[in-house]
């Protein structure tokens, strides 16, 4: 027997579903304005629905007039669907301010297009639009254009951060951060353009010392050997030691006395170049001259 009635209590659990899905489908969704209602367009206009039917914090009320070229005429977006009512206002201009006009509304989660709407359009209804005496308000002055929506907002959370709001706060800091190291590499590249203009301008000083150095022949050389030699037997015959003061600097030339009498004056100008290898200095050039 037990179970018989749990059977019966999940088929009776089974009926209720359907027979709520069939209200959705007949128009149980939608309280007001019912079907064949007529509603003044210069009052505000009360829809009403019911919001167990929609799993959704927040719907977008679509307003339709079939009997239009272009049926969609307004919509409210985010209107919180706890609350199942909202106070719309009509504008008469929205259907050319006509006396009359059929008017429907489709309710769906917010953000979702019509098209995918799970529950059926509204009935129609109808409005009405009487010119004042005074004169034509600005809600059905045709002359006019305004937007074709608005954003109720009263589902949102005002501490609530939107999509946009997030994008932005992800995406500046990420191009902040880019132009910093953009703003750094170019720094950099004009100061190492700097540095090599610098190293380019003494390398070229210093080949441009080399090129001046003018060159030696074999019999210069072999001149300048016997010459050194033959003053450094007459220093030691008279018993004076030849004085003679190297100097070893890279890609330098120096002069300086090599040695002298009251008689005669040698001077000698050296090239000395430098030898990492052996750690000492080598000639590159040497001219004797006599006064």
């Amino acid at each position: 027997m037990a179970g018989f009635h749990d059977f019966t209590r999940r088929a009776g659990g089974i009926r209720h579903l359907r027979r709520s899905e069939d209200n959705c489908s007949t128009g149980g969704f939608y309280i007001s304005p019912a079907k064949g209602a007529v509603v003044d367009s210069l009052t505000s206009t009360n829809i009403t629905w019911d919001p167990s039917y929609l799993e959704a914090n927040a719907v977008d009320i679509h307003l339709y007039a079939p009997s239009m070229s272009n049926p969609k005429i307004y919509v409210w977006e985010e209107v919180k669907n706890a609350d199942g009512t909202y106070e719309a206002t009509l504008e008469p201009r929205w259907w050319n301010s006509s006396s009359t006009i059929q008017l429907q509304l489709v309710i769906l989660p917010s953000g979702n297009p019509p098209f995918l709407a799970t529950l059926p359009a509204g009935p129609l209804w109808n409005a009405t639009y009487t010119q004042p005496e005074s004169g034509t308000p600005d809600s059905a002055d045709t002359s006019k254009q305004g937007p074709a929506g608005e954003v109720v907002g009263s589902a949102s959370d005002s501490k609530a951060i939107s999509a946009g709001q997030l994008a932005a706060a992800v995406v500046t800091p990420v191009i902040f951060i880019i132009l910093c190291m953009a703003a750094w590499l170019v720094w950099r590249r004009r100061k190492g353009l700097k540095e090599r203009k610098a190293w380019t301008e003494a390398v070229d000083r210093r080949m441009s010392t080399t090129s001046d150095w003018p060159s030696i022949t074999v019999a210069g050389a072999s001149a300048a050997i016997r010459n050194s030699l033959a003053w450094d037997t007459y220093s030691n015959e008279h018993g004076k030691p030849a004085k003679f003061k190297f100097l070893c600097r890279f890609r330098e030339r120096r002069s300086w006395g090599c040695a002298s009498s009251s008689k005669r004056t040698t001077c000698c100008i050296a090239v000395i170049f430098e030898s990492r290898w052996f750690n000492s200095c080598r000639y590159g050039r040497v001219e004797v001259i006599e006064h």
